[in-house]
């Protein structure tokens, strides 16, 4: 079998893994997992300029106020960059919706989605030239 774990907040990857085969030991002691990899899961507190100016850049170009969503993925640049930057947040700004069915097998993403998006992310990165991180 084939399993992917997305964590969140302050999950350790070599925890989980531990439970995960704690747990499928119970069923059958034989069963040996291999990692292919682990990431630390990124988290970004919403309190900061970066957030702020990304909700703007939002409402400029979707015409109105972000959600902001906690959820869980694995885009490996994210760990990399928080350990490189560990002052600065990192903020992603989807362009889907969730009923757009992100990676499922019906997945969909409208060109007007896209538009307002690109809209935003221009709006973002024109507005960020001159935040300081610490």
């Amino acid at each position: 079998a084939d399993i992917t774990l997305r964590l969140v907040g302050k999950q350790d990857p070599a925890r989980v893994i531990k439970y995960l085969t704690t747990h499928l030991q119970r069923t059958d002691p034989n069963i040996q997992l291999q990692v292919g990899h682990m990431l630390h899961p990124v988290e970004t507190q919403i309190d900061n300029p970066f957030m702020d100016l990304a909700a703007a850049a939002c409402e400029y170009g979707y015409g109105r106020k972000p959600a902001y969503v906690g959820g869980s993925g694995s885009i490996g640049a994210f760990s990399a960059t928080q350990k490189l930057f560990p002052n600065a947040p990192t903020v992603m700004l989807a362009m889907s919706k969730a009923s757009d069915g992100y990676h499922a097998p019906n997945e969909r993403f409208e060109w007007a989605q896209a538009r307002m998006g690109m809209k935003a992310i221009a709006g973002y990165v024109a507005s960020i030239g001159d935040l300081r991180t610490r």
